[in-house]
């Protein structure tokens, strides 16, 4: 199912699309840090395309650890659901970042 949704953005904004497999498996400050480290010079990135591959080997690396304690998990027993289990999420992965240059 795909979201369709508009946002107001401004010169250097940075943004990052990804498959849920990104999202279930890492925590938004997880990403947060791959990306601050590639801000080079002021606010520009140095290498979105790197940025994304390193977002998308952490979420693998998540995803085939079977103690890892997952965003998806939170989110579960956050809704009471009864069919929660431990580990990372293995399901698609697909990161794109990019930066807003006005």
């Amino acid at each position: 199912m795909a979201q369709d949704e508009m946002h107001r953005v401004s010169n250097n904004d940075i943004i990052v699309m990804a498959t849920d497999g990104v999202w279930d498996n890492c925590f938004d400050t997880e990403i947060m840090s791959i990306v601050k480290e590639g801000i080079q010079n002021g606010n520009n990135l140095d290498d979105p395309q790197s940025i994304a591959l390193a977002v998308a080997k952490l979420a693998s690396k998540h995803g085939h650890d079977s103690s890892y304690r997952s965003p998806f998990e939170v989110s579960s027993e956050e809704a009471h659901d009864s069919k929660t289990r431990p580990g990372g999420k293995l399901d698609d992965i697909a990161v794109i970042v990019s930066q807003i240059k006005l």
